[in-house]
Formats: C-alpha cells, structure tokens, sequence
C-alpha cells in the first residue's frame, strides 16, 4: 500500500533533488593514455571541457528542472529553479496537487506547505543544502576555487572497475563532500558524504553515495538526468531521481521564484506550467 506523507517529508525530498542536483561531445585523452600524473588543474580543465563541450564555462545564469522523485514508494514530482546570484525555488507535486514548495531569496530561506495559507522563514539544517545544490547544479567545478571553495586531488580509487580521481571539496561554509571523477569521460560519476539524509527530521549522519549516469546535453550543457542516493553501508537505494526537463538561461520572468508564486498544476517533460498566475499573500 502507498505510503501518505506529511509535509516534513515532502521538504526532504526538495531538499534530496535540489542537492543532487552534470555526454561529452568529444573524446578527451585519459590520463592512463597520456601516461601522464595530472594534477588538479588539469583534472578540473578536462571536466570542465566535458560537462560545457560548447565552452560555456561562466555562463550559465539559471536553469530550471522538471523531476520524477521516488522515494519510500512514493513517485512525485519536482520543479527546480536556481540562478547565479544564489536565488533558488522548488515546488514539490503529487499528481497535479502542490504538496510543498521552498526557496531561497535576498531575504532567506523559507518554506510553504502545501496545507499552509502562505510562506514561512524557516532557518532548519538543510539551508545549506539548498545553498549548497545551487553550488552544484550552476557552476562548473573549476569555477569553485574562485568562488571561496576549496578544491584538492584526495587520490586515486578503484570502485566498481573504474579508476577515479577522487577530488574532496571543501565549501566555503565548512561542508566536505567528495567528488568521483571517471579519468574516461572527465564526467563525474557520483559523490560521497558523512551527512543527514534528511536533515530537520533525522540528524543521524550516514556515508551517503549519490551515483550519476545516463548523460544528456542541453543548451550546451552536459548534466546526468538520472541520479541514485545509496547508504554506502548497506546498499540501500535511499531515492532516485530522474530529470523530465531541462533548460538554461531563461528569460528571468520564466522562474517564477518569487514567493507569492502558485503553480496551478504539475509541470510536465513537454510542457511550461499553464494557467499559473502570482498571488498577493494571505
């Protein structure tokens, strides 16, 4: 029987997509061909070069994301939008029915449940994880350095017959994650960190591995449109999300990040919100 879900259970899942939430067009030289010991710089030129084919490194400036979240035998689905200067909304959906939505503006974090008449500033521990999604989705990893994070080689590791780089990224708020990059597409094909899967609910903190695949290009950009959360040490597959959509660069007023926003229906793969309109709040 499907399992009901309460509002705190939907701001989880908004918190799983937006975190998570990178084909190439060319064939790269690996560093086993080359016989070469590349270094970080190096590392991060060739991974840039493939998940921006078309050079669009420092140009990307919003992207919107329609996902398929399941999780606990639940299917739902998400819209995410994000921007460069730190901006970001998610509305969570079952069926055509808004269950939650939360963001991030100039003026903070806040939340609306679905249940709820309005909007709320919430200061709960995955704020960073929102902030740290952003990160993420819009910036190529060597555009990091420049933005206060910290990125080094840890290493080499074999997982599953790949031989990867593996690089530890320390965030400018103190959050360390580390990132798999495969040395035969640069691609980063998944990520590990000691955190909360889902913060504000359950602090219990567990080795968490997030793996990406099936590559896609749009708008010159390269992204993985499905991705999986394992606990690393019981194999379990926590979520899987897959991405239905995926734009970059808007025009601003296609966002739709303000507040008072409401979807009047889900979003689909092939289609724009209809009929959404903005509301004074109550």
């Amino acid at each position: 029987m499907k399992k009901s879900m309460r509002p705190v259970q939907y701001r989880r899942l908004a918190i799983v997509c937006g975190a998570t939430l990178m084909f190439f067009c060319y064939p790269l030289l690996t560093a086993e061909r080359t016989g070469q010991a590349l270094g970080i710089k190096e590392i991060l030129l060739n991974n840039s070069m493939a998940v921006r084919p078309a050079g669009l490194v420092d140009t990307v400036e919003n992207l919107e994301k329609v996902l398929s979240i399941a999780e606990a035998g639940n299917l739902l689905v998400a819209w995410y939008r994000a921007t460069s200067d730190g901006h970001m909304r998610i509305d969570v959906f079952s069926d055509d029915t808004r269950v939650y939505s939360e963001g991030k503006d100039d003026a903070g974090v806040w939340e609306w449940p679905g249940d709820k008449d309005g909007p709320e500033d919430v200061y709960h521990e995955g704020v960073g994880a929102l902030e740290h999604g952003i990160e993420f989705n819009i910036f190529c990893l060597a555009e990091f350095p420049g933005r206060g994070h910290e990125v080094e080689l840890a290493g080499r590791e074999t997982i599953r017959g790949a031989h990867y780089f593996v690089l530890k990224i320390t965030l400018a708020d103190g959050f360390e994650t580390f990132r798999y990059v495969n040395p035969e597409t640069w691609q980063v094909d998944m990520s590990r960190d000691f955190r909360a899967f889902h913060p504000g609910l359950d602090s219990t903190r567990k080795d968490i591995e997030t793996r990406f695949d099936q590559w896609e290009q749009v708008d010159g950009v390269v992204f993985a449109s499905r991705s999986q959360n394992v606990d690393v040490e019981s194999g379990e597959v926590l979520a899987t999300i897959r991405v239905l959509r995926s734009r970059y660069n808007l025009p601003a007023h296609e966002l739709e990040l303000a507040r008072s926003y409401v979807p009047a229906e889900a979003p689909t793969a092939g289609r724009k919100i209809a009929g959404s309109t903005a509301v004074p709040l109550r």
